[in-house]
């Protein structure tokens, strides 16, 4: 029977700001570090400069007072640092991509070359034992490898020798990044070698406050993925399911199409809906109600 696979990547790295007056005012740190407005409704690249990003969260008082702080400190050759007392509400963001795959089971998947297959290695016989512990197929030893682009990238798998059902579809995702205040982070799923194991759910209480998700139709990853990490009891709460814009999300994941930073009406039809429609669809028809999610670098 097919199975539905997963793969979500978070590079090239991507972080926009929700604004909490429901408009996507989105602002970035440039090239040469100074903030600026970019126009609504278009995401922005932060280039991981924490003094700036932190800068950015200020209200406009604070980042008056920070910019004060800062030329004095230059001109005393201290350290510069200022401690932000209050900060506007803002939701930090951040775009990858999901593709999805239906088709023959999925043993490993990278954006580098893989080991081949039947190799003998400490590795792949580690792995091969976690796969057992959790219940997923073990590797057999006839598999193939096949390789499919990825928005610029190289997909590379190795799976069983058997036919592509629907060809990779790939989206957008958006989840939570920084916190409120522009430091720390929220809940996520980490990088791993081993498969996410997801279940299609209907009826969940949270979801179904989506007006454009009544039924409250998720996937949810489930106890016994098996991954490299013990997941906290916050990353088992982690689904997938439709957002009309990040507020919606705390450490869930979200998809829409390829190129699309827009936030919608929370109604029916939106394309965030559309999106998670196929993957929800896959997953009941092919997936035996599961899929499996890799993360990669």
């Amino acid at each position: 029977m097919p199975s539905v696979t997963l793969f979500l990547t978070r590079n090239p790295p991507h972080e926009f700001v929700y604004e909490s007056n429901d408009e996507l005012h989105v602002k970035a740190v440039n090239s040469r570090g100074a903030p600026s407005v970019i126009g609504q409704g278009v995401a922005a690249d932060f280039n991981n400069d924490d003094d700036r990003i932190k800068q950015f969260y200020m209200n406009d008082k604070q980042r008056r007072t920070f910019e004060i702080a800062e030329q004095k400190a230059q001109l005393a050759r201290q350290p510069k640092f200022i401690q932000p007392t209050a900060q506007r509400e803002r939701r930090s963001g951040r775009w990858g991509l999901l593709g999805m795959l239906v088709g023959p089971e999925v043993y490993a998947a990278s954006f580098a070359d893989l080991p081949t297959a039947g190799a003998s290695s400490f590795e792949k016989v580690g792995i091969a034992v976690m796969r057992g512990a959790f219940g997923l197929p073990v590797e057999p030893a006839d598999t193939v490898q096949r390789t499919f682009p990825f928005q610029g990238r190289t997909l590379q798998i190795r799976c069983a020798d058997e036919p592509v059902v629907a060809p990779l579809t790939v989206f957008r995702s958006m989840e939570r990044h920084r916190g409120q205040k522009g430091t720390g982070g929220f809940v996520a799923l980490p990088k791993s070698a081993l498969p996410y194991d997801f279940k299609a759910e209907t009826g969940n209480t949270v979801v179904k406050k989506l007006r454009s998700e009544p039924l409250g139709r998720c996937l949810r990853v489930t106890h016994r993925s098996a991954c490299e990490h013990s997941l906290s009891h916050l990353q088992e709460a982690i689904l997938i399911h439709p957002a009309p814009s990040i507020a919606w999300l705390t450490g869930c994941i979200s998809v829409r199409p390829i190129g699309d930073d827009a936030q919608y009406d929370d109604k029916l039809p939106n394309p965030s809906s559309d999106c998670f429609e196929k993957i929800f669809t896959a997953t009941k028809t092919w997936g035996a109600d599961h899929a499996r999610l890799f993360v990669l670098p």
